[in-house]
């Protein structure tokens, strides 16, 4: 389950476990809706991309990315149809 493809991925996880829809039926809960108090510098993205503490991190997210996408049920036709339609 990816993040960002977070309504996307419940709709695999509906189809592979043969759920419902009010299965995977949530609410946003707790979500920030002011920005934050201090922007995100350019020494914060560096220190985000610097390979020394995140190359870890970096190659299990490409791996498991890659295999998110490769998934039977994303390349069905209609499947960005589905989640597009079923977006709260």
């Amino acid at each position: 389950m990816l993040t960002e493809q977070f309504d996307a991925s419940l709709l695999v996880l509906r189809k592979r476990l043969c759920w419902s829809y009010l299965d995977i039926f949530f609410s946003k809960k707790n979500v920030q809706k002011k920005t934050p108090s201090q922007p995100f510098t350019e020494a914060d993205a560096l220190m985000v991309i610097d390979m020394k503490h995140n190359y870890g991190d970096k190659l299990l997210y490409e791996a498991l990315n890659t295999t998110w996408w490769n998934q039977a049920e994303v390349k069905e036709h209609d499947f960005w149809k589905e989640v597009s339609s079923r977006l709260i």
